[in-house]
């Protein structure tokens, strides 16, 4: 059986994989948006700072959200083919000691800052998904949180930047 392959969304920004805070807004108009905490390098730093992000999805048919598949992982890593996604940085890969992992995530912020597109943004397009066989034109959305993921088979999807998170700010 052929796996559904993951292919990243190509965004600035990483869906934080600690505390993502999914919030999900369904309106009658033919329109789901999903709201999170996304992290994003800027300016050559080394440091990366916190924002509310929000994607929109288009004429959605389907959605479906679930919680984590494990304590380890949110989804399960063998539902999928992870080909097109550099695995070396996935958070939950296996490492033979802290000086690879700290390798890996060097190599990992370097590629951020050098094309400005974040090589694991933790939001995925799902190839080859059964949801999609009989809708050629939509496409199948995986997003992964820290605690729950989300699905959604929509025409299109776009996201903006609602601004810099200050959580020291009061409500």
């Amino acid at each position: 059986m052929v796996k559904p392959k993951l292919i990243p969304i190509q965004v600035p920004w990483q869906i934080v994989d600690d505390t993502s805070y999914f919030r999900l807004s369904v309106s009658e108009v033919n329109n789901v948006t999903l709201s999170f905490v996304g992290r994003i390098f800027g300016n050559n730093s080394i440091n990366f700072t916190e924002y509310d992000i929000e994607v929109d999805f288009k004429h959605p048919l389907k959605t479906q959200t679930n919680v984590k598949w494990s304590d380890r992982n949110t989804i399960n890593p063998s539902d999928y083919d992870w080909s097109e996604i550099n695995t070396s940085y996935l958070p939950y890969k296996e490492v033979a000691d802290s000086d690879e992992h700290d390798r890996n995530y060097k190599l990992f912020k370097e590629e951020w800052l050098e094309t400005g597109i974040c090589p694991v943004s933790n939001a995925y397009e799902i190839v080859g998904s059964i949801w999609t066989e009989f809708h050629q034109s939509f496409h199948h959305y995986l997003f992964v949180g820290a605690d729950l993921y989300f699905e959604c088979i929509a025409s299109d999807m776009m996201w903006k930047n609602k601004g810099e998170i200050d959580w020291f700010k009061s409500p």
